[in-house]
């Protein structure tokens, strides 16, 4: 006994010095397309971060690069300063090295102020009208803190991203605004959204986009393996429009599907006040504030909720989650919502708990008695107090 564990012990220790020998792992260059504009940023990427507001600007030769391609868009790792908005061509890559760490990604910084008569934050990069087939990847979005920056961000009623997709890049806490603009065929999947950066006590929320515009077969919006945190803030009783994580407001089918959504203090995760086809599966969500953890329109909403995880505990432990959904009459920025049938979500194969689950419910009484949930599955909700009982004998 006494040799085997001396053996473990030397092969534990054997272990643990290989480890600390070994060098710190460096993300992957990706490999850069032939033809593709490179970007070099004016001085090597450092190790003390990148916000600042007095660096030169770069948004002009930027821009001038991106009217010159004709496929991809490289940004070699470090600090780009932006004091106006880079407009995005059509059918292009937009692609950077990959990593939230200045000293290895490609980050993009907002210095710009907002605009002193509307308060609007300038975004990174503008979808000024129509917008198709473009990639955005491995890019990192900052800013300094009082820009109120957004990183994606609509010019003017006409603009519209379609068929493209945002995959692997970084959106810092810094941004007021991660994605804001109208979107369908598009697909947001593998980033992160508020996990990095400085802590944010302002407004920032990850997705907003509302369209009410004619729609193409294939239409639908995709939100897929992504990680949110950090929306912020709670407005709280009369003090305003409230915040959220995801917003969407449009009659383009909508997937969410396998995200992470987790220490977000707003008033509720998910706000979707449109989509005729709705489905929110395999998703995480942790600590989160607000009443519910998802919000639908009471109008047009065809939902499918199924195999998601609930820990109902609340932002920080300061306010505990009652519902896992909430219907609300919910006003309509799209204006697609009126005059349709009423919003029915079916739901199954969920699994809840958590601290503050002891008055939990899946929904509110009178959307349970109303005949507009349909049960689909099992359930296993350790520690939910408040039962749903009675419901109508004519639901099916």
């Amino acid at each position: 006994m006494r040799d085997s564990l001396a053996f473990i012990f030397r092969a534990t220790v054997g272990i643990l010095v290989g480890l600390v020998l070994l060098p710190i792992p460096v993300p992957a260059h990706p490999s850069v397309p032939d033809g593709s504009v490179i970007i070099s940023p004016r001085t090597p990427p450092t190790l003390s971060g990148c916000a600042t507001a007095s660096a030169p600007d770069d948004s002009t030769r930027i821009q001038q690069a991106i009217d010159a391609a004709r496929g991809t868009v490289f940004f070699k790792a470090g600090c780009y300063y932006l004091k106006h908005s880079l407009r995005l061509r059509s059918g292009l890559t937009y692609m950077g090295e990959g990593s939230f760490f200045s000293f290895y990604g490609s980050t993009l910084v907002q210095t710009a102020l907002p605009d002193p008569s509307t308060g609007a934050g300038v975004p990174i990069f503008s979808v000024d009208g129509a917008v198709q087939s473009i990639t955005l990847v491995g890019l990192t979005f900052d800013a300094i803190s009082s820009a109120k920056a957004i990183a994606i961000g609509a010019m003017g009623a006409s603009a519209i991203l379609q068929n493209s997709t945002i995959r692997g890049n970084y959106f810092l806490t810094e941004l007021a605004e991660c994605i804001a603009t109208p979107m369908i065929s598009t697909r947001i999947e593998h980033n992160e959204f508020g996990v990095n950066g400085l802590p944010n006590t302002q407004h920032h929320r990850h997705i907003y986009s509302a369209y009410s515009g004619p729609l193409p077969a294939g239409a639908d919006n995709w939100i897929v393996g992504n990680a949110f945190r950090s929306a912020c803030c709670v407005a709280g009783p009369g003090g305003g429009p409230g915040s959220e994580s995801v917003f969407f407001d449009s009659r383009a089918q909508l997937h969410i599907t396998a995200n992470n959504f987790e220490d977000n203090d707003a008033d509720t995760t998910l706000d979707i006040r449109g989509a005729p086809q709705l489905s929110v599966e395999g998703n995480w969500f942790e600590n989160n504030h607000g009443q519910a953890q998802m919000t639908l329109g009471t109008q047009g909403i065809s939902a499918y909720v199924e195999d998601n995880r609930y820990v109902m505990d609340g932002y920080n432990s300061d306010a505990c989650n009652l519902f896992v959904l909430d219907l609300e009459q919910l006003p309509s920025v799209s204006g697609v919502a009126g005059n349709l049938a009423p919003t029915h979500v079916s739901m199954g194969f969920e699994l809840g708990g958590g601290n503050c689950a002891t008055n939990a419910k899946l929904v509110p009484d009178k959307v349970f008695a109303g005949c507009q949930l349909t049960i689909t599955g099992p359930f296993y909700v350790q520690g939910f107090g408040g039962a749903q009982v009675g419901g109508n004998p004519n639901c099916q």
